[in-house]
């Protein structure tokens, strides 16, 4: 019993690394070959820029919430630590920057409109650091 809140913690980070791995995957596996293969005639250079820098980016946030998220394990192999929790924090900005490129992943598959909405991003960059340091 006393080892129940890592254990606990440990499945929470599991659960939820699954779900924003198929969240990283599936837009961006569906996006490359629905958009810049079966329409690869409507890609223009920069519709291929702002794929791969929006990828990478979800790419390099859910490799940061998996080594925020890695457990630790004893010389017997049982749990010591579950890994930092993945709610609360930075790492809510980087699910946030996930679900985002996501969105923007899907929706720009149908149309080019849909890339304005990763200026959300710098918009709410802007605005926490005019409250938090500016003002």
């Amino acid at each position: 019993m006393a080892k129940s809140g890592p254990k606990k913690r440990y499945e929470e980070n599991r659960k939820k690394l699954e779900f924003l791995s198929r969240a990283v995957n599936v837009p961006v596996g569906a996006h490359f070959l629905l958009r810049l293969i079966v329409r690869r005639k409507s890609a223009v250079w920069w519709h291929w820029m702002l794929f791969l820098i929006t990828a990478f980016a979800s790419r390099l946030s859910f490799t940061s919430l998996q080594s925020w998220a890695k457990p630790s394990f004893g010389p017997n192999g049982e749990l010591v630590d579950g890994g930092e929790s993945l709610s609360g924090g930075l790492t809510e900005y980087y699910q946030d920057l996930i679900y985002v490129s996501a969105f923007a992943l899907v929706g720009s598959t149908y149309s080019d409109w849909f890339w304005l909405s990763i200026l959300i991003v710098p918009g709410v960059a802007t605005y926490m650091i005019a409250t938090k340091f500016v003002i």
